[in-house]
């Protein structure tokens, strides 16, 4: 099988294997974020209006340090 034809079950909900894997989840639960930081999530391929819209989010926004 493909990873396209695979998919992954984590928390009782089926994910695309071809996105993810079990260590890949696995990794995410386990991810020490801080409370300063600023996470920005889309759908994948949610067009391509969308991507450019929330990359003229992600640096302008942000403080600089």
């Amino acid at each position: 099988l493909t990873r396209l034809e695979v998919t992954e079950t984590f928390a009782g909900i089926a994910l695309p294997g071809h996105l993810h894997t079990k260590e890949s989840l696995q990794f995410a639960t386990t991810f020490p974020f801080r409370d300063t930081d600023v996470v920005i999530v889309t759908y994948p391929k949610s067009g391509e209006r969308s991507e450019r819209w929330g990359q003229s989010l992600e640096t302008p926004s942000l403080p600089q340090r």
